[in-house]
């Protein structure tokens, strides 16, 4: 499965249980991801870098509706984005909403 497949699949299905991005379109999420990648704050987690932003922190958030990306695995409404790559930093495994960080 790649990583658009997981995302479709998962986190713009509606599934119970799993973060949910608002929005019906992949494309949406690719840019979500692509300002996680500019603007987040990087980890390297077994290999892999993790990169979370909270959108808010951006001077340009109040663009978006809601003011927040989705919903983390509890159902409540964030605007915090965790993007998951290889250590090449370009090869997505995932990506998904959680709850808001500073």
């Amino acid at each position: 499965m790649t990583a658009k497949q997981h995302i479709i699949s998962r986190h713009l299905s509606g599934l119970a249980g799993v973060s949910q991005y608002f929005g019906p379109t992949f494309f949406q999420v690719s840019n979500i991801d692509r300002l996680t990648m500019l603007f987040g704050t990087q980890v390297v987690q077994g290999g892999d870098v993790v990169i979370t932003l909270n959108l808010s922190t951006l001077p340009f958030f109040s663009d978006f509706p809601g003011r927040s990306i989705g919903t983390d695995a509890n159902g409540n409404a964030t605007a915090t984005n965790r993007l998951v790559v290889l250590d090449d930093c370009t090869t997505v495994l995932t990506s998904y909403p959680v709850a808001n960080v500073p």
